[in-house]
């Protein structure tokens, strides 16, 4: 049996294509009820505004985000590499599952972890710190969506 906490975050799925403009929607969320919506790992990929969460001094990422989908939950495609971003006051709790590359994470509190092709994540509401992305990477992640 899973925990609150656990079922809580897996409620609240939510990197980086909560601040992407212009989604690609496959599915609108008046229909997510009658069909289910595929995620197209290979869906083209429009430009992320990576230099909006530069960091001083560091290499700015080429990045590109796709929405799958739009409804309750918000979810799609981010790829980027290499390069670092700044994350701050995240406005979401956002899933994360690493389909290839390597990233680390740095909390400004000095917390890194590191993450590879497979890994689940989850970066909470309200954080901030840096992502490294090492070389190219490429991930879904999974939101909240509208309410």
């Amino acid at each position: 049996m899973r925990s609150a906490k656990f079922c809580g975050w897996m409620c609240a799925w939510t990197l980086a294509g909560v601040l992407c403009a212009g989604y690609s929607y496959s599915a609108e969320p008046e229909n997510a009820a009658k069909a289910v919506v595929t995620i197209d790992k290979a869906a083209q990929l429009k430009r992320f505004p990576s230099e909006q969460y530069a960091v001083p001094g560091k290499p700015v990422p080429e990045a590109a985000s796709n929405m799958s989908y739009g409804g309750s939950l918000r979810t799609g495609i981010f790829a980027g590499g290499p390069g670092f971003i700044r994350l701050k006051d995240w406005p979401n709790d956002e899933e994360v599952v690493l389909l290839s590359g390597h990233l680390v994470i740095v909390s400004d509190d000095g917390k890194s972890s590191s993450f590879g092709p497979g890994d689940v994540f989850v970066i909470p509401k309200g954080f901030n710190g840096t992502f490294e992305m090492k070389g190219k990477m490429k991930e879904i992640y999974i939101e909240p969506g509208k309410r």
